[in-house]
């Protein structure tokens, strides 16, 4: 069958665009709205501009740093955060929580004893995000509890004197739930966020078939090219062993349990912001990487400098090529 020329353009241009994972479905350019014009446009811009200074976030869906295993926890496994701390700490590994943005967890966050909590696990180098609520997908009212959370999280850690309030940029949400079509993959990343999306369910700890059949992905796993992303949704005393059994697992094949933002190679600047709504730098738990803003300001220096430059030269090759003519034509005057 014959294929349409614009729509087979347009395909191959999406799988070159969309983030690893993708479908060419989601890729919002197929719309029949869009102008075959601007598709092309768009594809050329693209190769010009690199992602990095996008006003866009980013959209995860699996780590890409071979070598590499995020765990993940949602607020359901808040109450075995020692324990959780524990384990990785004694293991010298670090995983990624992520907290709903509901009014009842914020609340917690702030009330009931959860400030310590916080802090410890970005003492101890683990990335803290946010979860959007079951209840209000994609509403304002979504966007106000994301707010108020990121707010709330701010507040505790700038108590502590290594995070100096830092906004959490890291939002987990539902893959089934949030598409691009339905304009979530939009809200959610329009500032610059990350917003992790699993390809697969949540792992179920109190289940051992299920942690077997990770182990056994595991042993067949080469930490030279396979890396993974475990979520890990509401765990519980009883399932402890079944962590053990999973990082023992990760490590004896020469896994490397890190964040989120690790497993992704997101710069740790880009994980938080600070209280200026600015990429945070300088943190203690990464390396001092300099901001993307202050990078570009030091480049539009510089041109202005050369810019300056140019036109001093200009001007000093006309000022000479004036005196020189003049001396030619008095020299013309005397032959005569």
């Amino acid at each position: 069958m014959a294929r349409n020329g614009e729509d087979y353009k347009t395909r191959i241009f999406c799988r070159a665009i969309m983030p690893k994972g993708w479908g060419v479905r989601e890729c919002p350019l197929l719309h029949k709205s869009q102008p075959f014009q601007k598709r092309i446009w768009v594809k050329a811009y693209t190769k010009m501009s690199p992602r990095i200074l996008s006003k866009h976030g980013q959209v995860i869906r699996k780590c890409t740093v071979p070598g590499t295993v995020a765990f993940t926890f949602d607020d359901d496994s808040w109450t075995e955060k020692d324990d959780i701390l524990s384990l990785f700490s004694q293991r010298n590994a670090q995983a990624s929580f992520f907290l709903r943005s509901t009014p009842w967890t914020t609340d917690v966050i702030k009330d009931n004893g959860g400030e310590s909590g916080i802090q410890k696990l970005h003492d101890n180098g683990h990335l803290i995000g946010l979860g959007t609520s079951s209840r209000r997908h994609h509403s304002d009212a979504e966007q106000q509890d994301l707010l108020k959370a990121r707010q709330k999280v701010s507040i505790v850690l700038g108590t502590s004197s290594t995070s100096d309030g830092l906004r959490p940029q890291y939002i987990w949400s539902s893959p089934s739930d949030c598409t691009v079509r339905n304009g979530c993959v939009e809200k959610l990343t329009i500032n610059g966020q990350r917003l992790v999306l699993w390809d697969a369910e949540p792992a179920d700890m109190g289940n051992n078939t299920e942690t077997t059949l990770l182990l056994d992905r595991v042993q067949a796993a080469d930490p030279k090219r396979d890396s993974f992303l475990v979520p890990i949704r509401g765990l519980r005393k009883e399932n402890h062993h079944g962590i053990s059994d999973l990082l023992d697992g990760f490590l004896q094949k020469g896994f490397r349990p890190v964040t989120v933002g690790d497993c992704t190679n997101d710069p740790k600047h880009f994980w938080y912001l600070d209280h200026l709504g600015h990429p945070a730098t300088g943190l203690e738990f990464g390396h001092d990487v300099e901001a993307t803003g202050t990078f570009l300001s030091q480049i539009r220096w510089g041109g202005l400098l050369a810019v300056i430059f140019l036109e001093l030269m200009a001007l000093s090759c006309l000022f000479w090529a004036v005196c020189r003519y003049r001396k030619i034509k008095s020299h013309q005057r005397i032959v005569q």
